[in-house]
């Protein structure tokens, strides 16, 4: 699969989409979580029916903490990546933010991934704290939605000075995601919402224009006229099934 350099939309594409950017990678941002809390929301992400797929673990409020035990309930058709080792608790090292986790641990018999972690000092950073991956079963109907459901055990924060510190319950607040899956046969179901928009439109044509890196799945995806070729041509044919139906 060859990809060709190509300029960016037309401004016919631009006029079509005023509200595009939302296609960009948006910091979290707080929304109306209860007040002096700190929030652990799951995201929301699709993915084809075998394929693995990144489950993120945002922080979009934070009153600041310095330790906390969380739980990620999946669903038990959903299987989490992890080393087989022979123990009751397979382990994987799984991304966080920077001196922040510990343990992460996966209990196949309740279907949970956990997460523990301590830090010297105060955490008061929001937006993507951990990421975990999971595999869609390879039998899964398009459509299918899988719910994922955090839970924390403890969130403290401690305070004080050095050998004299105090410690205190940070109240938290849950925000589920959910797992879509995409349908396979949908060509030009770029973003995997399973339809065919404008939306596909924007995210083919920032990856021609090279804002976006290498699609991690197969780049056959994105050819759509079928031609062994990543080009403008590709986005054209797009754009004409979009706005014929």
């Amino acid at each position: 699969m060859i990809r060709k350099r190509c300029p960016s939309i037309t401004a016919a594409l631009l006029m079509m989409i005023p509200a595009a950017c939302f296609l960009c990678r948006i910091p979290v941002s707080a929304g109306d979580y209860p007040p002096d809390t700190t929030v652990f929301s799951c995201g929301n992400v699709s993915g084809l029916p075998g394929e693995t797929v990144m489950v993120s673990v945002n922080v979009p409020q934070n009153t600041g903490f310095n330790a906390f035990g969380l739980r990620v309930y999946v669903p038990r058709e959903l299987k989490p990546v992890m080393q087989e080792n022979g123990e009751d608790f397979k382990r994987k090292k799984g991304e966080v933010a920077e001196d922040i986790l510990l343990s992460y641990s996966y209990q196949e018999d309740k279907s949970i991934v956990a997460f523990g972690a301590i830090a010297p000092d105060r955490c008061s950073l929001t937006g993507n704290l951990i990421n975990f991956w999971v595999v869609i079963p390879a039998d899964a109907e398009p459509n299918t939605v899988y719910e994922i459901r955090p839970e924390i055990d403890k969130c403290t924060e401690m305070y004080g000075e050095e050998g004299n510190k105090n410690s205190r319950n940070v109240p938290c607040f849950m925000e589920n995601g959910s797992i879509t899956v995409a349908d396979p046969d949908l060509k030009g179901d770029l973003n995997r919402d399973n339809k065919v928009t404008v939306a596909d439109a924007v995210l083919l044509n920032r990856l021609l224009a090279e804002e976006l890196p290498e699609p991690l799945r197969p780049t056959e995806e994105y050819d759509i006229n079928g031609d062994d070729l990543l080009t403008m041509a590709d986005l054209r044919v797009l754009l004409s099934s979009i706005t014929s139906e």
